[in-house]
């Protein structure tokens, strides 16, 4: 697979991650090489983690997915300040 092609499906993941309802793609971010798409960064939990797996399954050109983004609860300002 060419560079040109991974860029395009690179842009098509992220447009996939834009459009999904149920996922905020905000701190994600997303690497394409020869097909093979990672994503990392942090989701808010894991309905957004494997929500994002699921809308890079629908792109064309997707031949893989590594997974690594991190779940990061947000956490109170009180919870956090007491440690």
């Amino acid at each position: 697979m060419s560079a040109r092609a991974d860029r395009e499906v690179k842009h098509n993941v992220e447009a996939e991650l834009h459009c999904h309802p149920h996922v905020d793609e905000t701190h994600i971010a997303v690497e394409v090489l020869r097909g093979a798409v990672r994503l990392h960064g942090y989701a808010r939990n894991l309905f957004d983690k494997y929500g994002a797996e699921d809308a890079v399954r629908r792109v064309a050109g997707v031949n893989a997915i590594a997974n690594d983004i991190i779940v990061r609860s947000a956490m109170p300002a009180s919870a956090t300040s007491a440690r």
